[in-house]
């Protein structure tokens, strides 16, 4: 017995909405399925849970994942450090001695920043628009 189409229950969700609910992951993935999902009811002026939303974002091949806390860096900042060493690549040992590096770092003493989550497809984990 083959499978009929049509059969089973019907999507809450239009097609219209479904496209309109990928164009806005992929404009801004790091918008949350909840917050999609408000939008949507708003829209279809219908209560929808937050699941019809996930799956259609899971059917488009995305996957819900950690934000990398890589910033991103100008080519113009990555060539300083070796602009810096080019420059001092001939100075003595009583001069490394005397110079003194700080490096940046944040630490939270109330709570955390929580985890950021984004909407990625796969093989893009280098899109700038994943980043924080």
């Amino acid at each position: 017995m083959e499978n009929n189409c049509g059969r089973g229950r019907k999507s809450i969700l239009s097609d219209v909405t479904k496209r309109k609910i990928l164009k806005e992951i992929k404009i801004d993935p790091k918008v949350s399925a909840v917050k999609h999902t408000a939008e949507t009811s708003q829209i279809i002026c219908k209560n929808i849970s937050a699941e019809p939303v996930q799956n259609i974002i899971r059917q488009a091949e995305y996957k819900s994942q950690v934000v990398r806390k890589k910033p991103f860096i100008s080519l113009q900042n990555q060539k300083r450090p070796l602009e810096l060493i080019k420059a001092h690549q001939l100075k003595t040992y009583n001069f490394w001695k005397k110079v003194i590096f700080i490096t940046e770092s944040k630490f939270n003493i109330f709570g955390n920043d929580g985890l950021r989550t984004v909407w990625k497809k796969p093989n893009t984990a280098l899109d700038p628009k994943t980043k924080i």
